[in-house]
């Protein structure tokens, strides 16, 4: 991935193994138009590149909520 990445302002330089991995990174990291996950317990800036990811904070951080 030759893009920016918009966290870091620096370029990517991410490899992926097929086009499809490749088309999924780019959604995930680079889309800024895609509203990311958020856990509504933490700071509203805590967001998550996937809903697995958020699901996953949630089991470990506010089990049982």
């Amino acid at each position: 991935c030759e893009q920016i990445n918009p966290k870091t302002r620096q370029q990517c330089n991410k490899s992926c193994a097929d086009r499809s991995g490749q088309r999924r990174h780019e959604g995930i990291i680079h889309d800024l138009t895609r509203q990311k996950p958020c856990c509504v317990l933490c700071d509203p800036e805590r967001t998550f590149t996937t809903k697995s990811n958020l699901n996953q904070h949630m089991r470990t951080i506010h089990p049982g909520v």
